[in-house]
């Protein structure tokens, strides 16, 4: 293979992607770019913003154009939202243009995370409005988790992070990539 020009970091909302991206970049010496955050800022919204008023759909649409972009550029390590990769022509993408590497967490490890994070996620609340909590944000986890497996195991290398400092997750990334092929 020849060498890793663009890395791609995916995984499920909470797993660590937007933490972990830019320590992988730094120690490869590459640039890191978290494409919710390129999203938000091209569209001048939040991402819960972007879902209530403009629509997934619209929030899909820009996500792709803008990993297409991202793409294009060397030496970059991306962090990818929960869902980029659930779209085949863009996991396809991400496949043949960089390695893939998939952050794996349990159920219940990320539904504790996500239950303390501060960030606003909307694929997470229910009819009111209303952040899960307990059994049932684990239950949506999963089950989300379900829908996305198929996706998320394509990648190249997948990395499991439950209980792993995301210093030790970024380097097992760097190691794994050294030694891919």
């Amino acid at each position: 293979m020849p060498p890793v020009h663009r890395i791609y970091i995916a995984g499920f909302m909470g797993v660590g992607k937007s933490t972990i991206a830019p320590r992988v970049a730094k120690f490869a010496g590459f640039a890191s770019m978290d494409l919710d955050k390129e999203i938000s800022a091209h569209l001048g919204l939040s991402i819960p913003a972007i879902f209530e008023l403009l629509g997934e759909p619209a929030f899909r649409e820009t996500e792709a154009r803008l990993l297409i972009k991202a793409s294009e550029t060397r030496s970059l390590v991306v962090s990818l939202g929960g869902g980029a990769i659930c779209n085949q022509k863009l996991l396809d993408l991400c496949l043949d243009t960089g390695l893939v590497i998939y952050l794996k967490s349990s159920p219940s490890f990320l539904a504790q995370r996500l239950s303390r994070s501060r960030g606003v996620r909307p694929k997470l609340f229910d009819n009111e409005g209303k952040m899960l909590l307990g059994a049932e944000l684990e239950n949506r986890v999963a089950t989300m988790m379900a829908e996305r497996k198929a996706f998320y195991e394509q990648a190249h290398i997948t990395v499991h992070v439950d209980e792993f400092s995301t210093t030790q997750i970024a380097r097992q990334i760097l190691d794994r990539v050294r030694a891919w092929r």
